[in-house]
């Protein structure tokens, strides 16, 4: 009886002692994204995701300007280190915008979504980009445009561009502009 009462009370510390770290880790990480942002910029949102599949936590974030009315978000991409501290991978000012509607991620691969129309009729913009050997590369850019014709049916998709990589001369993140 003893045992099991020494048992449970070891696996009860040690799940406190996780917990602890975890939140440690969590309040570590919004300080620190305080810091990587430029005094003219304010945070809008933040992804944490591994995007160079090394476990280590990774950073996107979306910012809005301090004094400025202009829609563009500018979005800085950082890349964490073992030591706890991130390191800078770039940032593209053209590709979050007053409808930006948040970031997906996929293994190695985000994608810069936006929206924009009414109810009736909408666009999604997509940027997608990928990490290829600690480098962020342009993967592919989609627009969809949806049309809700009979509200009981939902949108249906109404046209669709796609641009490749290769289309667009294979760009960087830092060098992509659509």
């Amino acid at each position: 009886m003893n045992k099991v009462l020494t048992s449970i009370l070891i696996v009860c510390l040690f799940g406190c002692i996780n917990n602890d770290n975890k939140e440690k880790t969590i309040t570590d990480i919004k300080s620190k994204i305080e810091d990587l942002i430029p005094d003219n910029l304010t945070l809008h949102y933040k992804k944490v995701a591994d995007l160079n599949l090394d476990s280590i936590s990774d950073l996107i974030i979306v910012c809005e300007f301090n004094d400025s009315t202009a829609i563009n978000k500018p979005v800085l991409v950082y890349f964490g280190l073992k030591d706890g501290s991130y390191d800078f991978k770039g940032r593209n000012d053209r590709l979050a915008f007053d409808n930006f509607s948040g970031v997906e991620v996929t293994r190695n691969y985000f994608t810069i979504e936006n929206r924009i129309g009414t109810n009736v009729t909408y666009s999604n913009y997509n940027h997608t980009f990928k990490v290829v050997n600690n480098e962020i590369v342009f993967h592919r850019y989609d627009e969809a445009v949806y049309e809700v014709l009979d509200s009981k049916k939902g949108p249906e998709l109404n046209d669709m561009i796609t641009k490749r990589a290769k289309d667009l001369g294979f760009p960087t993140f830092e060098g992509y502009n659509n």
